[in-house]
């Protein structure tokens, strides 16, 4: 996944940026850089340079791109196997030991912002500290909502260690919202969970370069060995993917031939399995694991439809890479989806967790094709317009500046209130 190396931004702030994201494993690690290259890649046109720190697998670190760098501050799994330290224990050693690492970089490097990547309700906490003790600005990026973790741990550990969770974070996330100088939300979804933060925060969705995608041509999709009607899940196998209602809706499309490609992988792997034997659908549903991004795109062109049926959402780049490419998007109308794209305009919305209603929106599609046409072309242009790499590119770098010439105040402004009571984002 390659980024734009010249951006229309050209006045640099002579300061460095500190981004915090946390631990990887060496599963993950395409991924993960990935998922930091969304965040840096924009903002690197802003400073001279961007240091990216993470508790790494002993994985060898260095330049993602001419001026941003990842650096590895130790391997956090093989001493927790040597220690045998529960895990909650050797992970709170993992952000003391970044934490630390951060110091450091604070006397070799002339930092002027510290942000984090993703997992704001925690390492939001490392940033506000290291801001407080070294009076540099903080940056809190909330990329998603923590209680989705709730549907994940309730089925792995019980509701007690979900419910014990839940408080534990939610009070992080009140402590590093309060104590921050600048939020950046990815949705204006997220806002509803802080309304009272509204006069400093700021919207900003996650960068994705897919302007030079080009969709696949409808002989392509039809070039398939079935002619049979293509649907496409992109997306981690866990409980709030929503992949089970996708497969009870495919169990009642009676009145045309379909076929479903599942990519991914996770712990819900075995139960998707016997929930496909059990509906007879061995024949419809494919299950084909990870794939390279490549090999997602090109499974996309070769789609006549991307289904997503999500408990849970944010901004999810899948939908964004889906319309890029022209693909025609049916998903839950949950989280953040229903501000990326308007239903019966760009994509279809269906109820969450309503199977029938699934069916009868894939089967009003297939039978369709020019209305198909019609979304795929308008989504085109929303992501063209609201998701273009130099537009967010200019937002994060006139809120750096703002936040460098102090614009941002740690009190609130006289006009925040009204900010608050409509729930508006600080506008930049």
């Amino acid at each position: 996944m390659s980024y734009p190396t010249n951006s229309r931004i050209t006045d640099r702030i002579s300061a460095d940026c500190l981004v915090l994201s946390g631990r990887v494993s060496e599963s993950s690690k395409q991924q993960h850089v990935e998922k930091v290259m969304r965040f840096a890649a924009p903002i690197s046109s802003s400073f001279r340079l961007v240091h990216v720190l993470l508790s790494d697998e002993g994985n060898s670190c260095g330049a993602l791109s001419h001026n941003v760098l990842m650096h590895d501050v130790g391997a956090w799994r093989e001493a927790y196997e040597e220690t045998g330290l529960v895990f909650p224990l050797f992970y709170l050693i993992s952000l003391l030991r970044i934490f630390v690492s951060a110091l450091s970089f604070m006397k070799r490097y002339r930092i002027g912002i510290i942000a984090n990547a993703w997992s704001h309700s925690v390492l939001g906490i490392v940033v506000v500290i290291l801001c407080k003790l070294t009076k540099r600005r903080s940056l809190i990026r909330v990329t998603g909502d923590f209680k989705v973790l709730h549907v994940a741990v309730e089925a792995r550990f019980g509701w007690f260690v979900s419910k014990f969770l839940l408080v534990i974070l939610s009070r992080l996330e009140r402590y590093v919202l309060s104590h921050s100088d600048v939020i950046i939300s990815v949705s204006p979804h997220l806002l509803r969970r802080f309304p009272k933060h509204a006069y400093k925060t700021v919207v900003i969705p996650d960068t994705n370069p897919v302007m030079e995608l080009r969709p696949g041509s409808l002989s392509a999709k039809r070039s398939r060995e079935s002619c049979r009607f293509g649907i496409l899940f992109v997306g981690r196998l866990e409980p709030e993917k929503g992949i089970e209602v996708l497969l009870h809706a495919l169990s009642e499309v009676k009145r045309i031939p379909v076929t479903c490609t599942i990519i991914g992988h996770g712990s819900q792997r075995r139960r998707i399995e016997g929930i496909i034997r059990h509906l007879n659908l061995s024949n419809t549903v494919r299950l084909v694991g990870r794939q390279s991004q490549e090999s997602v795109y090109e499974f996309m062109r070769t789609a006549d439809l991307i289904v997503l049926p999500s408990v849970s959402e944010y901004t999810p780049n899948v939908l964004v890479e889906a319309a890029a490419l022209e693909v025609p998007i049916i998903a839950s109308s949950v989280g953040g989806i229903p501000y990326m794209f308007r239903d019966g305009v760009s994509c279809v919305l269906f109820e969450t967790m309503n199977p029938k209603d699934l069916s009868e929106k894939i089967l009003f599609l297939a039978e369709n094709p020019g209305f198909r046409q019609m979304l795929a072309k308008n989504a085109k242009m929303v992501v063209n317009s609201d998701f273009s790499y130099d537009r967010i590119t200019a937002k994060y770098a006139m809120v750096f500046k703002k936040m460098l010439w102090q614009t941002f105040r740690a009190k609130r402004p006289a006009v925040a209130k009204s900010a608050c009571t409509d729930h508006a984002p600080l506008v930049v």
